[in-house]
This record gives structure tokens, C-alpha cells and sequence, in this order.
């Protein structure tokens, strides 16, 4: 987690007559938190990017302490040894470490597209005992992400960003779409982020990036709330057993836009009536 602190000046330049313009600045501090890789990820300020890139993650099996990211923000459901909720940990066999590039183990990854760590999964149907039994990872399955507001105020809006990697390296069409909550129970779907790999595999098998955003209006996250940000992958084409399309996850940013609380108002008038007495007492002064 990364500390650094901020200050915004508020100039204001006060006009009086028979006096020339006389300029006030009020300094306002607070401390604001970067985009916290381990732990609860912590909305603390409006109007600042919280990045998560999971250049910490190893591909290690998600609990309360994993390094890089844990179940305290990350929940995962649609792993064949079972699902990771929130505060849980997740059985040591769904999560195979980093790769680079295709993998024929079905599970969670630190994959490698582009020299640095994301957030990855290689989707996987397999079949026994003449297709009795169905051993699915990931189809479906989700990655969500909970945030908390700690600002202080009401968030009304979010700007999301995130790039998605894909390595088309079957003939299956999947899904990796996202979707947000304020329940993590009912989740809406942004149509305008939906994505899918193509049924055909590529030629010469590689990484592909695409960068998403949206920004989600018509919020109503309380100060202390939890809100949800999901990514969902399913099969959309293509029949049969085996590996699908490898996904990876990365470069997720976070930006709230808040409802300023009373206090905030309050400061401000402060100060403009402080700097107005302030100047009409250097004004009576110097008329004496």
C-alpha cells in the first residue's frame, strides 16, 4: 500500500473598494491512498486513480494473506475444488503459479502477457466414465472485486478502467464481461464492456490486449458500503471437451465521484468570512 500526501489550493481573489484586489489561498491537506494491493481495497479519497496491476500476485492459492491480492478483495467462484469467498481461503489445486504463455493445467495463473503479472485463468471441461461425470472450471466462473468507501461521503459515480488479455489458442468462442453490485447478489451487466474471443484459434497463438471503460452513474454507495465490480467468463461456442481461451485480468482502476458533505461547505464559507473580516478590520485600520 502506497501513503502519499495531497494539497489543493483554493484561490479566491476578494475585491473591496477604494482597496486593491487582495488574493486569499486556502490550503486544504489530506492524505490520500493509492490502489492497495493487499488487503481490502479502500476507496479513502474522491477523484484519485486506486490501481491494482497484481505485480504482486504469484499465482499462490487465494486466502486472508496471499501475497499480491487476497480474499479479503477478491472472491472466485467456478473453480472445480470449489469456490473462494470472501475471507476465505482456496484449495491449493485451483491455483497452478505464473505462466507465460499457453498452460494445459485448468486454474487461477499469474500470467505474463507483457512482462509483468495479471490476474489469469485457463478455463477447462473434462469428462469421465463416458461423460458422467463433468469436471468444469470456469465455465462459468468470476472474479469479483470488493471495495469499500471510506471516503467520508456518498460516492454517486465510478470510473472503472481494466485491460483484458486473451490468448485464442482453441476453437471456442468465451465470454469476459462485466458486471457490478451493490449486494454482490443482484449484479447489472455494462453491455458496452462485453467480450469474446473468436471460435476459431488464431494462427500463431499470442497475447491480444484490449483496454475497457465505463463510467457507472446513479450511484448511491454510503460512506462505510461495500460495492462489487465483476468479471464473468462462460462458453458462448464451439462443442465438446477440453481447454478454452486463456483470459488474464489487469491494470484495474478505480476513480469516485462523491456527494462533498456539509463540513465541506462549511470549511469554505469559513474561510471566505475569515478573509472578509480579516480585510475589513485592515481596511477600518488604515481609514483611521
Amino acid at each position: 500500500m502506497y501513503l502519499w500526501s495531497a494539497r489543493l489550493e483554493l484561490t479566491v481573489v476578494l475585491v473591496i473598494p477604494e482597496m486593491k484586489p487582495f488574493t486569499i489561498i486556502i490550503l486544504l491537506y489530506g492524505a490520500l491512498l493509492s490502489s492497495p494491493l493487499c488487503g481490502q481495497l479502500s476507496i479513502n479519497s474522491a477523484g484519485t486513480d486506486y490501481t491494482i496491476d497484481f505485480n504482486g500476485y504469484d499465482g499462490s492459492a487465494l486466502s486472508p494473506t496471499s501475497p499480491g491480492i487476497n480474499s479479503n478483495s477478491w472472491a472466485i467462484t467456478g473453480l472445480s475444488l470449489g469456490s473462494v469467498d470472501f475471507g476465505n481461503t482456496g484449495a491449493a489445486g485451483s491455483f497452478r503459479g505464473t505462466a507465460v504463455g499457453a498452460v494445459s493445467d485448468a486454474g487461477i495463473y499469474a500470467f505474463q502477457p507483457n512482462g509483468s503479472n495479471a490476474l489469469g485463468v485457463q478455463p477447462n471441461l473434462s469428462t469421465f466414465f463416458f461423460g458422467i461425470i463433468r469436471i468444469e472450471t470456469f465455465i462459468p466462473g468470476d472474479l469479483t472485486l470488493r471495495m469499500q468507501n471510506n471516503t467520508g461521503s456518498e460516492i454517486t459515480a465510478l470510473d472503472i478502467g481494466y485491460d483484458i488479455f486473451e490468448y485464442n489458442d482453441t476453437d471456442f468462442s468465451n465470454s469476459f464481461n462485466f458486471s457490478h453490485s451493490s449486494d454482490n447478489l443482484s449484479y447489472t451487466l455494462v453491455g458496452s464492456l462485453d467480450h469474446a474471443s473468436v471460435e476459431a484459434a488464431a494462427g500463431l497463438p499470442g497475447w491480444v490486449e484490449t483496454g475497457k471503460n465505463t463510467n457507472l452513474t446513479g450511484l448511491s454507495i454510503a460512506d462505510g458500503d461495500y460495492y462489487y465490480l465483476r468479471w464473468s467468463s462462460a462458453d458462448i461456442s464451439g462443442t465438446g471437451v477440453g481447454q478454452r481461451d486463456q483470459f488474464a485480468l489487469d491494470n484495474v482502476v478505480v476513480n469516485a465521484e462523491v456527494i462533498p458533505e456539509p463540513s465541506t461547505y462549511a470549511l469554505l464559507l469559513g474561510g471566505f468570512i475569515l478573509g472578509f473580516v480579516i480585510l475589513r478590520r485592515r481596511y477600518q485600520s488604515s481609514k483611521s
